[in-house]
């Protein structure tokens, strides 16, 4: 073999493990997230097929919506809103753990409209 066609070898190999491990992360199972998006049609199945007592509103940014994460009452149903995805879940994953949590995400604050919530913490009782 000359000099060129083992570079070429070298880089299709290259290159080949490069789109084999992309290929890899792309078939390996996502987590469920803890705060799956939601709409107010969602919520309100979810709400016939296990109710809760209120609603609580909160995002990621919020210094006093985590201590309501944390001293969360049974029959509390979380409601994300005004946040990223990736930024929710982070904050439930590192106060919440694996503890439970009922969450929505409210993606396109179609809920929040909804309920009339203008800032946050909010909580609307059901």
């Amino acid at each position: 073999m000359d000099e060129s066609t083992v570079k070429r070898v070298s880089l299709l190999v290259s290159w080949l493990c490069l789109v084999g491990v992309s290929f890899a992360q792309e078939l390996r199972p996502k987590e469920a997230l803890l705060c799956p998006p939601a709409t107010l049609a969602s919520l309100k199945l979810e709400l016939t097929q296990k109710p809760a007592r209120e609603l609580d509103f909160f995002a990621s940014w919020c210094a006093s919506c985590k201590q309501k994460l944390i001293d969360a009452p049974e029959g509390t149903l979380f409601i994300a809103s005004f946040d990223e995805s990736e930024a929710i879940e982070t904050v439930v994953k590192s106060l919440r753990g694996d503890k439970g949590l009922r969450c929505l995400w409210d993606k396109d604050h179609e809920i929040v409209h909804h309920y009339g919530v203008k800032s946050l913490p909010a909580r609307r009782a059901l």
